[in-house]
């Protein structure tokens, strides 16, 4: 049975702890999560909640689900099945592994598999640690669990390893998970030495007022009512979490903290009395915080929060700090007279191409009898049409010989006719959509643009399991919008919920498009919707240039130009990447079909 879980976006305030579950999401080196508070407050329901929005993740299907990205993670069997050429990729959602309060050692670390001893094999019975990898591992009342558990927990949490030696048995397996644990106080404390083990906490309130304790029955209510229109309704903003986080784990290890903000951190945590454990998971946290927050650098607000994530559970009196920035991005619902949405307007023409009549001359009987000297392609006897053994990456353009046929007036395809046109090899392709975002009068153009490409991708690629990621950069960033995803309507809720601002940072989108295709390890199929006019951080030549170089290693790409008017850096672009240029047009979405499907 399928369950629908409360959405994230939709849980009324506990800001801090929907943050301190995004930090430990985004970067799970950071040792786990403690939420501590009374009963009653949904801390159960935050937790599953972060299970829905956080991205899938790529996976060998194997029973420790390591990653096949990653050689040095495999397990024993995968590092056999990349050995003889048969690891699989499977992509699947994030489960939550939970641990209950009845569980013993032997399910929790993993045992002797005692049918296949019966057998005369010696093989592990994995426990719920290898189950949990590369998922959440949950821990509910961690208070009331057996201090040799919560220990052995810890230690995977830490190494990212768990090691079994029992029975005779000696294995080790990948254990990296992203570990939250909550606690009653009311109902027993947790020993010191386990709680410094962890490598963040916070405090969960009860409501403090009349006002969101009604909000908060409003909303059970709707959910227990509907789950799935609840869950629509919070949609967008779910997405928009969900996206930051993918974005967020792409640029962690950009952040700089400067000596000044470490010697802060530093002075604050010696104040407590704390050791080495408070300080790196400040340091985590606050380059967590500022990547969630698509900041550069942690600014003051980022480096308190920090520290309270990371002191909490380590010392008394530890003062809770406001939170400048909003978790949720609460899109505005504006519904026009006749029920519908003015954000979900768009082309009518979608993706459809409609042949219309034209008053060029007709070329008729055409013969197609075309021999080289090196013809090695297998010859179609009912038409004549031999096909040549054509250029790899390249096929014939039938569209453009016979328009080069009427130009020059031949009754039979000649040598000097032949047009042909790049092609991509068929089979599952990554896809990514940079969308320029930068004000203009054809920015709403580009998103409908990137609609129906996207559109077209996914509907006619479907059997191919083709994949489309989303980029957008305007003003002083780029950003990543969605990670590759099969979902056409989250998509086109993640395009409509763009919004132009200033500048155009080419550069940086292109750096950006080269990066989560390297990330994701196979050559992508980029689409820039573009002008061309990069103006920040400045408008070098050689920036962008080289910046084009660096994606065509990794991307074929396609610079999609909406404006010939002015100059602009598209054919550098084009020209630094090994790119195509196509014209905006009736005729873009055939085009783009005829050359990648």
């Amino acid at each position: 049975m399928k369950t629908v879980n409360f959405p994230f976006s939709a849980i009324v305030k506990q800001d801090l702890v929907k943050l301190g579950l995004l930090i430990n999401a985004i970067d799970p080196g950071i040792g786990g999560i403690l939420i501590i508070g009374p009963k009653g407050i949904a801390k159960t329901t935050m937790v599953r909640s972060l299970s829905e929005i956080l991205p899938e993740i790529k996976s060998t299907g194997c029973r420790f689900n390591c990653d096949p990205d990653d050689e040095n993670s495999l397990c024993d069997e995968c590092l056999d099945n990349l050995k003889n050429k048969k690891l699989k990729t499977v992509y699947k959602k994030i489960d939550i592994k939970e641990i209950p309060l009845s569980a013993t050692i032997d399910r929790v670390a993993g045992s002797l598999d005692v049918k296949a001893a019966l057998h005369g094999e010696v093989r592990l019975n994995e426990g719920i640690l290898g189950e949990a990898n590369r998922n959440i591992l949950y821990i509910d009342e961690v208070n009331l669990l057996d201090d040799s558990i919560v220990d052995a927990i810890l230690d995977s949490a830490a190494t990212g390893i768990n090691r079994v030696e029992r029975e005779n048995l000696s294995y080790v397996h990948p254990a990296r998970f992203i570990l939250i644990g909550t606690m009653n106080p009311e109902e027993g404390d947790l020993r010191p030495q386990l709680l410094d083990r962890f490598g963040i906490s916070v405090t969960a309130s009860l409501p403090e007022s009349i006002e969101e304790m009604v909000e908060i029955s409003k909303r059970v209510e709707d959910f227990n009512r509907d789950p799935v229109s609840f869950q629509e309704r919070y949609m967008k903003n779910d997405i928009y979490i969900k996206n930051k986080i993918i974005n967020a784990r792409i640029n962690l290890y950009r952040i700089k903290i400067d000596d000044d903000d470490l010697r802060y951190l530093a002075s604050r945590i010696m104040e407590k009395g704390l050791g080495n454990r408070a300080m790196i998971a400040a340091v985590k946290s606050a380059r967590a915080i500022a990547a969630y927050y698509g900041r550069k650098k942690p600014d003051k607000n980022d480096l308190d929060l920090a520290l309270y994530f990371a002191m909490n559970h380590r010392s008394k009196d530890v003062k809770k700090p406001e939170i400048n920035n909003n978790i949720n991005n609460d899109f505005d619902h504006k519904d026009n007279k006749d029920g519908s949405n003015e954000n979900d307007k768009s082309s009518k023409n979608d993706y459809e191409i409609h042949n219309q009549k034209g008053n060029e001359k007709d070329v008729k009987s055409v013969e197609f009898r075309i021999k080289t000297s090196n013809d090695s392609g297998r010859v179609s006897t009912g038409s004549g049409f031999n096909r040549a053994s054509f250029r790899p990456g390249s096929h014939l353009d039938i569209h453009g010989t016979l328009l080069n046929m009427a130009m020059n007036m031949d009754k039979s395809v000649m040598p000097y006719d032949l047009s042909f046109k790049s092609r991509i090899s068929q089979g599952s392709m990554p896809f990514i959509i940079a969308v320029d975002a930068s004000k203009s009068m054809k920015f709403k153009s580009r998103i409908n643009d990137a609609i129906n490409i996207s559109s077209m991708i996914l509907k006619e690629a479907y059997v191919k399991r083709s994949r489309v990621s989303l980029v957008s950069f305007s003003g002083t960033q780029a950003s990543l919008i969605s990670w590759f995803s099969r979902n056409f309507s989250s998509i086109e809720a993640s395009l409509r919920s763009i919004k132009s601002s200033g500048k155009t940072p080419l550069a940086d989108a292109l750096r950006l498009c080269a990066d989560i295709s390297k990330r994701y390890n196979k050559k992508t199929v980029s689409f820039f919707l573009t002008d061309g006019r990069g103006n920040y951080p400045d408008a070098s030549y050689k920036r962008i240039y080289d910046a084009a170089e660096y994606l065509g290693r990794y991307s074929r790409v396609f610079v999609i130009n909406d404006d010939d008017f002015l100059p602009g850096y598209n054919k550098a672009i084009a020209d630094a990447s090994n790119g195509i240029i196509l014209k905006k047009d009736e005729n873009l979405i055939f085009e783009i079909k005829s050359r990648i499907l």
